[in-house]
């Protein structure tokens, strides 16, 4: 077939050139590159193809066999006849009248078909990338025979559309590049693209659940769905991708914000309770992630630490550099998709937070729009529903409430009556899976905050929900604070899912505790609730079965979920504190005002709503302050004008949000306001980097001009 593109059309071109092996084998000298050439090694003599193993297992072995066949090729000159003939081999198995052959079972007409599309798609992917890098040592016939095969498949792939359309463009893309048709691979392009950037989020948070987010595009047993930016870039036809700042953006949370400290992955969306990072060497996007940003490859580099890197193709291809200069995710908040705190992500006993906001939504998303889930202690302890697959229930809780009921999240109702927990009711339920995002938040080492806005989500009121993360301090443990409004309806219900059903009442309507493994988490309701109920729940999970029948067993773990109901038009606060056998509980009391948590050596005062008690008085509509024998150590207000503790505090002409410990904090403001800082030192003020005129200085007090939006303050003399 003639070929259409503009550039040099000899074999191999798709993500590899014969110049460039030289190169790679030289690599093979140090690590990582090195301990990768022996995995390769281990699994090409290794991997065999059984055909009585189900259809799944044997489309793996097609893909794992050509793709260390290939890699091989290139790295071991004395071998290349073994994967000449190893892929020959493999490529057999497309063939119909073969026993245990991978056409019979694939799909053959558009719907939904998941098995006989996406396994079988990551096999011809890499059949096609081996053919074109064992090109120049192939007869005539053998090429003829490869490319015939081939080709019978990537028709059927053409012909027919699946509802997996990333995966089916992926490989229509790929053997147009083969075979050098311009328009065909220039429209599955184009048609890739679209579908790739509807699934995530201006600022990078993918929308098809954590679990789905990662197995589509960062896993390397989904190749199918991400060959084509590759192949793209290599050739040079199109380099935009990687220059992309929405889809760098999305790499970068794809490797740093899906996890917890443990390293299990947020259960958001559908997302299976087992899956996590135990094998981040399976996942492709680490080795190429240098394509994308620094930071996207310091993640990487953290994910990898301690972990054997795995000798496949692309990822050989991909890496460019070692895995030794890592860096750990920090707490970041983005405005369309959610806030993500963590206090340090690299102890994974440290505490760690997730408020969900997306502004777009996927079908495998769920109705948890302003959901949290938390971990801490090495133990998820607050989470939603989990998946056991797509559109089934597990332990007589149907579908409906893993993916399309909020009852299964960590969230707020308005005038809900849920009816059957197993079944849960429609009626004045979330109607959408998006919301209106994060309005406002920041983060610092010591209090993370944000405020997450369900605009259209339900469809009886808006729902605000403040976050804050509290970071333990010497015998101070860390904590988490819900406060929860709505401007509607006549009864606000907030869900609670600790992720146990091992639960004590230690005062009712008042506080809740579970114990969750070895850790435990304490629900304070420091506002008293008009009603509480505790109902019956599950995460749910599934267990995969490849044998020579393919299973699925859809389980889940049972749960004790506490519904606290309230007046609507009350602001609503929830502490969630985290505990362990080293980490205990302080003394969690009610006050006029709020609640107190009472440590060893100070307290933390909660106050809500124009309120205080005698030493500490504010105007806004929540605020935390840490107070000692001496003083007010740091303080957080919401949305407040005026602050005072023990003659710390501020004064401002507008409402806004600030956290302040010491002469350095943080604020966010919807408008220019004037600020008062009540503080006794200092000459100069610095709002980020810059200098900010001082308006007025007088004993004890400082007053300037803080301009509308987030930053860092700072006193210096």
């Amino acid at each position: 077939m003639k070929n259409e593109l503009n550039f040099n059309h000899i074999h191999p071109f798709m993500a590899v050139r014969r110049e460039q092996f030289a190169d790679l084998q030289k690599k093979a000298e140090q690590s990582p590159w090195k301990e990768m050439k022996q995995d390769a090694r281990k699994r090409f003599y290794e991997l065999q193809f059984n055909p009585d193993d189900c259809f799944i297992l044997r489309c793996n072995s097609v893909c794992d066999i050509a793709d260390a066949a290939a890699l091989l090729y290139i790295l071991e000159p004395p071998l290349r006849k073994q994967c000449v003939q190893k892929l020959l081999d493999i490529i057999g198995f497309w063939q119909p009248e073969v026993p245990g052959n991978l056409y019979d079972e694939m799909y053959h007409s558009a719907g939904d078909h998941w098995i006989g599309a996406i396994p079988p798609g990551a096999a011809f992917v890499n059949c096609l990338l081996a053919l074109d890098i064992i090109y120049d040592d192939l007869t005539k016939e053998q090429r003829l025979f490869c490319e015939q095969t081939l080709e019978t498949i990537a028709e059927n792939y053409i012909q027919n559309d699946e509802n997996h359309m990333v995966a089916i463009l992926g490989v229509r893309g790929l053997w147009a590049l083969y075979q050098g048709q311009k328009e065909q691979l220039f429209q599955a392009w184009e048609s890739w693209k679209e579908l790739f950037m509807g699934y995530i989020t201006e600022d990078g948070a993918g929308v098809m659940s954590i679990d789905y987010s990662v197995d589509r595009f960062v896993r390397g047993n989904r190749v199918s769905k991400i060959i084509l930016p590759i192949v793209m870039d290599f050739t040079g036809l199109d380099k935009s991708f990687y220059q992309n700042q929405k889809v760098i953006h999305f790499t970068e949370w794809a490797l740093g914000y899906t996890y917890t400290p443990a390293k299990n992955m947020w259960l958001i969306g559908d997302t299976l309770l087992t899956t996590g990072v135990k094998e981040a060497e399976s996942l492709f996007l680490v080795y190429g992630a240098a394509k994308y940003s620094k930071k996207a490859a310091e993640f990487a580099a953290w994910l990898m630490k301690d972990r054997p890197p795995r000798g496949k193709l692309l990822n050989y291809l991909l890496l460019k550099e070692d895995f030794k200069k890592p860096r750990a995710p920090k707490s970041q908040i983005l405005k369309d998709g959610g806030a993500w705190f963590y206090e340090d992500i690299e102890n994974k006993d440290s505490l760690a937070g997730v408020l969900w906001n997306s502004t777009i939504f996927d079908g495998h998303g769920h109705k948890e729009i302003n959901s949290v889930n938390i971990a801490a202690y090495g133990r998820r302890l607050y989470v939603n529903a989990g998946y056991s697959g797509w559109g089934s229930g597990a332990e007589g809780f149907t579908w409906n409430y893993i993916n399309q009921r909020a009852l299964s999240a960590n969230t707020v109702l308005v005038d809900y009556d849920y009816h059957t927990v197993f079944d849960p009711e429609e009626k004045n339920d979330h109607q959408l899976k998006s919301g209106a995002g994060i309005v406002e938040g920041f983060s610092s080492e010591k209090l993370c905050y944000a405020l997450g806005d369900s605009g259209s989500a339900l469809p009886n009121a808006v729902h605000r929900r403040g976050f804050v993360m509290v970071a333990g301090e010497n015998d101070a443990s860390g904590y988490f604070l819900l406060l929860d409004s709505v401007d509607a309806g006549n009864k606000m219900t907030v869900v609670h899912r600790p992720f146990s059903d091992a639960y004590k009442i230690e005062k009712k309507d008042t506080e809740y505790v579970w114990k969750v493994e070895n850790a435990g988490l304490s629900v304070f309701l420091a506002t008293p609730p008009s009603d509480t109920e505790m109902i019956d729940g599950i995460v749910a999970d599934r267990i995969s079965i490849l044998n020579k029948n393919f299973q699925q067993q859809h389980i889940g773990f049972k749960i004790k979920s506490l519904l606290a109901s309230y007046s609507a038009g009350t602001m609503a606060a929830t502490v969630l504190f985290p505990f362990d056998e080293t980490h205990k509980k302080p003394i969690l009391q009610r006050t006029k005002a709020g609640a107190k948590l009472i440590y060893s050596h100070q307290e933390d005062l909660l106050l809500t709503t124009n309120c205080g008690d005698g030493e500490t008085r504010f105007n806004g509509a929540a605020a935390i302050v840490r107070r000692t024998g001496s003083g007010c150590k740091w303080f957080f207000a919401q949305h407040a004008t005026d602050f005072n503790c023990m003659g710390s505090g501020f004064h401002s002409t507008c409402p806004m949000s600030v956290f302040f410990d010491g002469t350095a904090g943080m604020y966010t403001a919807q408008a220019d306001t004037e600020f008062t800082l009540f503080v006794n030192s200092g000459e100069r003020v610095l709002i980020g980097a810059k200098q900010s005129k001082v308006l007025e200085k007088d004993s004890g007090k400082i007053s300037f001009l803080l301009p509308a939006g987030t930053n860092s303050i700072r006193i210096v003399k």
